[in-house]
């Protein structure tokens, strides 16, 4: 059933023309970062942006934003992980 009810709102935020962004953080994003963030996620799909904003120490810095099957990862733990196997490669 949760599959179901989490398929149907995909479907019922299409059609509003909205998109739910899952946006996990190092720190508390202040209420004005947050509306900038959402506005400039707005932007870039062209449609209403609701965020769920979650709070996660193991990223370092940075912030990671899913939006369907899209990962943003600008974390520092993302960026050290590169960097290690960059070095590891080279």
């Amino acid at each position: 059933m949760p599959g179901i009810a989490q398929q149907y709102q995909v479907l019922a935020d299409d059609v509003k023309g909205r998109v739910r962004a899952q946006v996990r953080t190092a720190f508390d994003l202040a209420p004005a970062a947050q509306e900038e963030l959402r506005a400039k996620l707005s932007e870039v799909t062209g449609k209403e942006v609701l965020l769920e904003v979650e709070k996660d120490e193991s990223l370092i810095g940075g912030l990671v934003c899913r939006m369907g099957g899209i990962v943003m990862d600008g974390s520092i733990k993302n960026q050290l992980k590169n960097l290690r196997d960059s070095m590891i490669t080279n």
